[in-house]
């Protein structure tokens, strides 16, 4: 009986799980996937946070519009890609359970490039909306399979690591690529000779480029085995309403969906109309837009250094206290840190840029929280479904906190967004402690 037994073991495969540095990663994983997934998100994010950041440009040299309609203009077109994300991003997470995340993510980092081109070429505000809209769609493949593949990667008990180390390999590229590269390259190009407006279509034909070199990383270097549910051939259908079931029996999940409505419209609010407050009170003051752009790029420098300190001390953190603790906790200071923001007049100074940098740090924290948390909740195979609703919540709070923040931003002022998210960070953040305590 002993020895039938020693054989019964002898016949099960064992399970090996390989190690990137402290980080033990699922079975299957290798480090080099690690490493592509890290080169290829760094391609994804640097790209929507440049359109963001660097679309001001544009508004105040090649395209012509009026200042005081800019914030409504931005709020529009953050819409109208959040539309097409939140009708796409649901469906494309799980259609990635089936086809893997591979083909989906090149696909869409493929067609995200196409839109940064054509952003480049637009000259009304009719075709900035088509650019933008190809964008988008670009934008729903790359956000679900995305995070898809982030709660794919690690062992669960290393999630908050991994994230951690993720969040900063991608805070120093976009320090690297928009905040020094992008924000410096029109003055640089202007400074040499080159008109303002071929500046900015030089920076954007470059980021398009970058699009290109993700595709190619994307195919060639993520796994290439099928989903988790690829085996199952689960309708899409059916794994939406599955997932539904699950948001129902589990508070916690509940609360993360909510928490993606507000940490989209964060980076929202922090991408698109950072920026733009910079520019506009430039403008008041006879400052030329490539060097506004600039001094933009400081302040995205500060944002970027506080969101890698803070990945890398809550991404460890978050593995050894309670997540969704941390969770209430980081809401609490971004509200309190955003609504602080009505008293900045001048960004010049240190205290706004320490401010800014103090925002960014909640909010990176709530991102390494909140998806800790989703990974830890989320059964692996649903977990593209999962993070398709969960990314379409996220659509959701880009779609109304940015409608309102442009308003806001040309009726009232440039610090008035960033009041309103600095309410619903508090808010949400409250729901969490509650749901921690329950």
């Amino acid at each position: 009986m002993s020895a039938t037994w020693h054989d019964d073991i002898r016949d099960v495969p064992k399970v090996t799980q390989a190690r990137l540095g402290p980080i033990m990663l699922a079975p299957g994983v290798r480090p080099g996937h690690v490493v592509a997934f890290a080169c290829v998100a760094i391609c994804s994010l640097s790209l929507y946070v440049f359109v963001n950041f660097m679309q001001p440009y544009l508004l105040h040299g090649q395209i012509a519009v009026p200042p005081a309609d800019t914030g409504r203009l931005t709020s529009h077109l953050a819409v109208m890609q959040e539309i097409l994300v939140l009708a796409c991003v649901g469906p494309i997470g799980a259609l990635s359970d089936r086809v893997g995340r591979r083909a989906v993510f090149a696909f869409g980092l493929l067609v995200v490039a196409v839109g940064l081109a054509l952003v480049s070429a637009a000259a009304t505000v009719l075709q900035l909306f088509g650019a933008r809209a190809v964008f988008a769609l670009g934008t729903a493949a790359t956000t679900a399979t995305l995070a898809a593949t982030a709660a794919d990667y690690p062992d669960n008990a290393a999630r908050g690591k991994f994230l951690g180390l993720m969040l900063i390999t991608q805070q120093l590229a976009i320090l690297l690529l928009v905040a020094t590269i992008a924000a410096r390259l029109p003055s640089w190009l202007v400074a040499r000779g080159v008109g303002a407006v071929p500046a900015g279509q030089i920076t954007f034909r470059a980021a398009a480029a970058l699009g290109v070199v993700g595709t190619v990383l994307a195919w060639r270097g993520l796994a290439r085995k099928p989903a988790p549910a690829a085996s199952a051939r689960t309708h899409l259908f059916a794994s939406l309403a599955r997932i539904a079931a699950h948001i129902r029996r589990h508070p916690a999940y509940i609360m993360v969906v909510a928490v993606a409505f507000v940490a989209r419209g964060d980076a929202a609010i922090m991408s698109g109309f950072l920026s733009l407050w910079v520019m506009r009170s430039a403008g008041t003051a006879g400052i030329a837009a490539a060097n506004a752009m600039h001094s933009a790029g400081s302040l995205l420098s500060a944002v970027t250094i506080c969101s890698m300190v803070s990945a890398c001390i809550v991404g460890f953190a978050a593995d050894r206290i309670s997540r969704m603790a941390a969770l209430a906790a980081a809401l609490g200071l971004a509200g309190a840190g955003n609504i602080l923001l009505l008293a900045v007049h001048d960004f010049a100074h240190w205290p706004a840029t320490l401010l800014v940098g103090a925002i960014a740090a909640a909010e990176t924290a709530i991102v390494v929280c909140g998806q800790a948390v989703l990974g830890e909740q989320t059964p692996a195979a649903l977990r593209g479904a999962a993070i398709g609703v969960f990314s379409m919540c996220g659509s959701l709070g880009v779609l109304i906190l940015a409608f309102a923040g442009g308003l806001l931003f040309d009726l009232v002022s440039g610090a008035a967004p960033f009041a309103m998210l600095g309410a619903v960070n508090v808010i949400a953040g409250v729901a969490a402690w509650l749901v921690w305590r329950g």
